[in-house]
């Protein structure tokens, strides 16, 4: 019946790769799986109340009950669930980034924050990077101090100072990203962080030009 195809649904969601769910939105189904994506759409399913006992064997089974909770909007219920999922297993990924996309539905955005960056510890991913470059434009402030942060604590890793980079160059704070692109560059020579030095320079003599004008 219907509450079968929902449970295969979310089965689904949590079983393909983190970004495939992350805003909790049917279309991010694959284009086979149109029958699950039908019964998302169509039907609104409450999970049972009762929990069943947490280990490495069915952290699925939470992940799964995290997604439905996230569906019905119960963002705190969900993010019970995943942090649940974080203390059996703190390296387990997924979970931060649909903890942290919870965090973000809630407007607390200090923790969301913290759980990409965890993700990017775990996993050093783009798809996580790309949603908090995005929500940088908001949490300009949170995203750029707390990314310094990871550069501080982690001095011969190139990713992060190359993430400030990128975030300060979309927020055209140029004079920072500059800063982090060649600290970036210092730790790991790369041709794309030169191509973005000297994009950020260009736009710095734009933006010099214009206030001259």
């Amino acid at each position: 019946g219907d509450e079968f195809y929902v449970n295969e649904a979310c089965r689904y969601l949590s079983s393909t790769p983190a970004y495939k769910g992350y805003e909790w939105c049917t279309y991010y189904l694959w284009a086979d799986s149109s029958e699950y994506h039908t019964y998302l759409i169509n039907f609104r399913w409450r999970p049972q109340t009762v929990r069943p006992v947490l280990d490495l064997e069915n952290v699925s089974e939470y992940m799964r009950l995290g997604t439905l909770a996230a569906l019905e909007d119960d963002y705190d219920k969900a993010i019970g669930y995943y942090s649940e999922v974080i203390k059996v297993n703190s390296d387990f990924s997924p979970a931060y980034m649909r903890r942290g996309t919870c965090f973000f539905k809630l407007g607390k955005e200090e923790q969301a924050v913290d759980d990409f960056i965890n993700y990017l510890r775990i996993n050093d991913s783009w798809t996580a990077f790309n949603i908090l470059l995005e929500k940088s434009d908001s949490y300009f402030e949170v995203v750029f101090h707390k990314l310094k942060d990871q550069c501080d604590k982690n001095p011969k890793n190139s990713s992060w100072p190359y993430y400030v980079g990128v975030v300060c160059d979309r927020n055209e704070q140029y004079g920072l990203a500059l800063k982090y692109y060649k600290r970036s560059y210092e730790i790991e020579p790369d041709s794309i962080i030169l191509e973005n030095i000297k994009d950020v320079k260009n736009n710095m003599e734009k933006m010099i030009k214009k206030q001259r004008s």
